[in-house]
């Protein structure tokens, strides 16, 4: 055996032991909810005795492309996290990024989130989630890294509903589990499925593209395909060669691009960034592309989701 899939077979024994153990000595258990989003909203919330608050990690996902719906602080430095699901949709939930404050270092929390749904996961394969440590980039160790051990994804007790052709189906939750020892005490940190790019980010990206823009040999146009549901724009750009006789442009075949229907999807909008950075680039294989093809392309098909985690 590989000595990687050694290792994640190793945990994952570990991890059931520990669910063995935490099922057989449930009393021990505090089971304490300290974040509900879904309160939060409404107003309903009440939070927890400040003494007991004091002693656990604070959780918040206010914030654009933010995810948490649910944390149950189980006992010592396990935290149970529920997400919630696509915005205008009752499923699918695999994108997170949530603000933690209240840590110290040295300690090992055990973080599980509990209600994912698809079958397959990197986390099976050793990916890790991210973190960006806001002490770590006021000295200066900015940017987002991999953390994480004994990252496991499994099968567990829980239950989500399906409609298929009409049917109800009840179908397995799976759990993604990771430990994580923060760098700083009284830090603040988030945690991410990916690494984040924001509705935010494809706007300024996009404005400063435009400000270095060769309009003598790019052709540009940014148009809005449409506004979302929640009234914000899908951007759609054109991009090709500038022609002196407008018939050219009648020669030229379409390639259409798009990214980022679902949030969780944030590699594409990575890579989408890079591949519009080239072709308005003075590159000349981009220059080439420009001069044989018009390019039709939409980088963020959902910015809602996007925006809303």
């Amino acid at each position: 055996m590989h000595a990687c899939s050694f290792c994640i077979v190793f945990s994952l024994r570990m991890i059931i032991l520990h669910n063995v153990e935490r099922y057989l000595n449930a009393k021990t258990c505090l089971n304490k909810v300290i974040y509900d989003n879904d309160e939060v909203l409404n107003g309903s919330w009440t939070p927890p005795d400040p003494d007991l608050l004091h002693a656990a990690l604070q959780f918040d996902a206010r914030f654009e492309c933010g995810n948490l719906r649910k944390v149950v602080w189980v006992r010592d430095n396990e935290y149970d996290i529920q997400l919630n699901s696509d915005i205008n949709s009752d499923h699918h939930h695999q994108w997170f990024c949530f603000k933690i404050t209240g840590m110290q270092t040295g300690v090992p929390y055990l973080f599980n989130i509990i209600n994912c749904e698809k079958p397959k996961s990197q986390f099976k394969h050793g990916m890790q989630p991210v973190m960006f440590s806001v002490k770590d980039a006021e000295t200066g160790n900015q940017g987002w890294k991999r953390v994480g051990k004994d990252v496991s994804y499994y099968v567990n007790k829980f239950k989500f509903m399906e409609v298929r052709d009409g049917n109800v189906l009840d179908k397995p939750c799976r759990t993604a589990t990771f430990t994580i020892t923060f760098p700083h005490s009284e830090d603040t940190c988030y945690l991410a499925y990916h690494y984040p790019y924001l509705y935010s980010d494809l706007m300024s990206d996009l404005s400063e593209l435009e400000d270095k823009l060769d309009s003598t040999s790019v052709y540009y146009k940014r148009h809005t395909l449409c506004h979302t549901i929640s009234g914000n724009d899908c951007p759609l750009l054109t991009i090709t060669s500038t022609e002196d006789d407008p018939t050219a442009y009648l020669s030229k075949e379409y390639v259409v691009l798009s990214a980022r229907v679902h949030p969780g999807e944030t590699n594409s909008s990575w890579i989408m960034r890079g591949v519009v950075k080239f072709l308005l680039s003075g590159d000349v294989s981009a220059n080439l592309l420009r001069q044989k093809y018009i390019f039709k392309v939409i980088p963020m098909l959902n910015p809602d989701g996007v925006i809303n985690g």
